[in-house]
């Protein structure tokens, strides 16, 4: 199925998770106005005109607008709390999974602080993985592809496919 087949629904979730939060902030950057009219206690029941005219200069409020309202109106905000910090743990999930099924180090990608040993170990694990796969592939290329090349113009020799540099530990 190859690397990315598994990946893609946390690859989805990610970039949904990712979406919401953005659309959530667009959306909720400035808290609602709850605006009450009148007084249900006191039995002031405010005229249908003053709804609508309050309702008409709200919906033109812009954000660089100063809003004085009479006596009667009383203007209060919804606290929805810091709705960015709900996306925390999701969005920390979703990165380490997708790290896990990719199987490359957090300190590679900069999200990872650790002493410099195991982050030189952990490139080492890295590398050796990688190799493995280059070894798998290049069987096959050198088999399927080459091989069939080479012997399709009359030529009867061994191809050997070499990948990148040596290493240090190669080259000792």
């Amino acid at each position: 199925l190859g690397l990315i087949y598994p990946a893609l629904q946390a690859i989805n979730d990610l970039t949904n998770a990712n979406k919401d939060m953005h659309m959530l902030l667009k959306r909720k950057a400035n808290p609602p106005i709850v605006a009450t009219i009148g007084d249900i206690q006191a039995g002031i029941r405010p005229k249908q005109e003053d709804i609508t005219a309050l309702k008409s200069k709200l919906e033109a409020l812009k954000n660089n607008q100063e809003f004085v309202v009479s006596p009667e109106v009383k203007l209060t905000t919804l606290d929805l709390g810091r709705i960015g910090e709900k996306f925390d743990f999701v969005m920390t999930y979703d990165r380490d999974v997708i790290h896990a099924i990719f199987q490359v180090p957090a300190v590679l990608m900069g999200i990872s602080r650790i002493p410099e040993g195991l982050a030189v170990v952990q490139m080492e694990a890295f590398m050796m993985n990688i190799k493995s796969k280059q070894d798998l592939i290049e069987k096959v290329v050198e088999q399927k592809i080459f091989k069939v090349i080479v012997q399709a113009n009359g030529f009867d020799v061994h191809v050997e496919l070499e990948w990148g540099e040596p290493n240090e530990r190669e080259l000792r």
